[in-house]
Formats: structure tokens, sequence, C-alpha cells
């Protein structure tokens, strides 16, 4: 069972049922959901409580993490080895996050996923792993390359709550290149 990863301002702890309405309230928002590739919109409760069953916390790679912050859900970040994204972004660990807009331009989301990421190699997920954000999205961008992830390949994803495809830049970042401040 994985506890919680803690950074100066942040905890990580595997998300459970009792996350969903405070999942459900960050996420469905246009400004939040329309930078991410998978969850349907509008978004709903059951879709929350679908999301948080999907998980396990016995295992890094199937664990999402609800980022919280004064014990308050501000986000969820996770690394998943999801078979239907390899052909599309790498064979390794996959990291994924988004952060309730509230929340934006505070440097969690870098926070967050460093201290995932450190978390993640000390454990022994590998030495690559891939994230990736859609080509308009320089937010995310810069959090990876923050974190030393560095542009991998383009390709064009569906995005589910938009409905079509759109450009988006795949990025990898090896263990040795990881910038851990």
């Amino acid at each position: 069972m994985i506890d919680a990863i803690r950074t100066d301002r942040l905890v990580l702890r595997p998300v459970h049922p009792d996350d969903a309405e405070a999942i459900r309230a960050q996420i469905a928002d246009w400004d939040v959901m329309r930078w991410l590739s998978q969850p349907p919109w509008p978004y709903t409760l059951q879709d929350a409580v679908d999301f948080i069953g999907s998980c396990s916390p016995d295992d890094l790679t199937t664990t999402a993490f609800a980022i919280t912050h004064a014990g308050a859900v501000i986000g969820v970040i996770d690394m998943r080895i999801n078979p239907a994204l390899l052909p599309l972004r790498g064979p390794g660990p996959h990291l994924g996050f988004w952060l309730g807009r509230a929340h934006w331009g505070n440097g969690y989301t870098t926070e967050a996923a460093r201290g995932l990421l450190a978390s993640a190699f000390a454990a022994g997920v590998g030495d690559t792993v891939y994230s990736g954000a859609f080509a308009d999205n320089a937010a995310s961008l810069r959090v990876q390359e923050k974190l030393g992830f560095v542009r991998n390949t383009e390709t064009l994803v569906f995005a589910r709550p938009r409905g079509r495809e759109f450009p988006h830049v795949n990025t990898k970042l090896v263990k040795s290149a990881f910038r851990t401040a």
C-alpha cells in the first residue's frame, strides 16, 4: 500500500472514494478539461467514482494521487502504464496531471510532479517516463521542461472532451536527466 508523498507544500496520496466530489468539482471546468485527452465531457460525479475505482493503491503504475494542499484536493497526478497510450507516447510509465484552475500559477504542478517522479524512480519504475501535452498547452509543456523532459515526437491525439484530434507533443524523461530542483 502506497501511503503518501510529501513535498514542501503538498501531500500526494492515493485517491479514495471520498474524493469523488472534490475531483468532479475541480475537473468539471472547461478551462481544465480542454487540455485533457481522456475524460468525458461533461464530467459527472459518476465519472469521478469510476475513475477512482480504476486505481489501485498498491502500485505506482496504477495509482492516481490526489494533490492536496492544506488538506483540500486541488488536482490529480498519476503515472500509469496505459496500453492504449503505448503506440502514441512510449513503452514505459506515462506521467499525467491536472490542477484545478484556482490553483494555477503557484508551482504546485511542478512540485507534485517532482515528488511523484522522485518516488517512482526510487521505487524502480524504470529509466524512462513519458508524458506530453497538446501542442498549445504551453503551461504543461513548461512544467515538463522544468523537470527535464524533452520533446520526443509529435502526433495527433483524440481529445475526448473536444471530440476531435489535435496536435500533441510527446515528451520523455530519462532518469539521469531528472531535475530534482
